[in-house]
């Protein structure tokens, strides 16, 4: 008689996860020394700003929006509010901010920027030509992207049992599959999800409900083929692998461990995302803001670090699995 064997294995307990990740912070809490002066720098070193490199184009886009027979359907109060609401944006931009980068990068709440902080108002630097703020910005990016790559991978190396020692070539390998990453993903922004975003604008002008449903199945589709890469990151700093090997790894685990590996990804976001609100309680001039700055960089930190240990854990699994169901029937008498 042959029977199949049983394959009795789960998949990894996400609180177990939660609680190795931030047990893993607190113990090496000097970690969170990253988004912390980050944040610090952004509230009380310079602002480099486009106030006034970008103000004759406002000027002449707040004139246009006026005379557009679209803006002519709103009241002028509304107009004028949402024409102030645009330019208080744009005073408030920090070209400092790049360097909290994406898709990788440390992050940070003082990134949308301020207007004073709890010594006053900082000082201000504005840019007076195009070709030296797209420089700074290509600069403060890559910067960002490299204190990123470091930040990533002594948070994964909290996740290691064995304790990853850390390796400068190894560094290097993971910062050119980090910024291989971003490049990818900005192409496929630029690329493909610009261009159909303008175009479903362009058919919400004829038709509203037809484009209401064209973006929603768009955006859905963009979901259902992003979420199971999430993991692209983990695969390069756990296991150095490439952008694309990577990005294939979390593909499968995902697809393989639902639905427990999209409800552990769910309950991070929902957990940082509902947190921001809470660190934006005291106001930016305020000393009270220093306990928000701490609070979200422990956080973050201790959310990423159970990201590691989930995932490392679920690849573990899947191998198993994948090692017994391999095996051949055990034969019994």
């Amino acid at each position: 008689m042959e029977t199949e064997p049983k394959l009795t294995l789960t998949p990894p307990n996400f609180l177990t996860a939660f609680k190795n990740g931030f047990n893993a912070v607190a113990n090496h809490v000097q970690i969170i020394i990253f988004p912390i002066l980050l944040d610090l720098m952004l509230l009380f070193g310079p602002q480099l700003r486009v106030k006034k490199l970008l103000e004759p184009f406002l000027d002449e886009l707040i004139k246009f929006g006026q005379t557009s027979s679209m803006a002519q359907q709103f009241p002028i109060a509304e107009q004028n509010q949402a024409f102030d609401a645009l330019k208080e944006y744009v005073g408030h931009i920090n070209i400092f901010s790049m360097l909290s980068t994406f898709p990788i990068g440390i992050p940070s709440i003082m990134a949308p920027g301020i207007v004073e902080n709890p010594l006053g108002l900082p000082m201000d630097i504005n840019f007076s030509s195009s070709l030296s703020l797209l420089a700074c910005m290509l600069a403060l990016y890559l910067l960002g992207l490299f204190l990123a790559t470091l930040f990533y991978n002594r948070l994964c190396a909290l996740s290691s049992n064995a304790g990853d020692r850390f390796s400068f070539k190894t560094l290097a390998w993971q910062f050119i599959q980090v910024l291989s990453f971003s490049i990818w993903l900005f192409l496929i922004l630029f690329v493909i999800i610009l261009p159909v975003t303008f175009i479903l604008s362009i058919i919400q002008l004829f038709s509203a409900v037809i484009g209401q449903i064209l973006l929603f199945l768009f955006v859905f589709l963009l979901l259902w083929l992003g979420f199971p890469l999430i993991f692209t990151p983990h695969g390069i700093f756990a296991y150095n692998q490439n952008v694309f090997s990577a990005a294939f790894t979390s593909y499968r685990l995902v697809r393989f461990a639902l639905p427990n590996s999209s409800l552990f990804i769910s309950i991070v976001i929902l957990l940082y995302l509902g947190s921001l609100g809470l660190w934006f309680i005291p106001p930016e001039n305020s000393w009270l803001i220093l306990a928000g700055i701490v609070g979200h960089a422990f956080l973050f930190s201790g959310l990423l670090v159970s990201t590691f240990y989930y995932y490392r854990g679920s690849i573990n699994w899947m191998r198993e699995l994948f090692k017994r169901s391999a095996q051949p029937p055990v034969r019994t008498i």
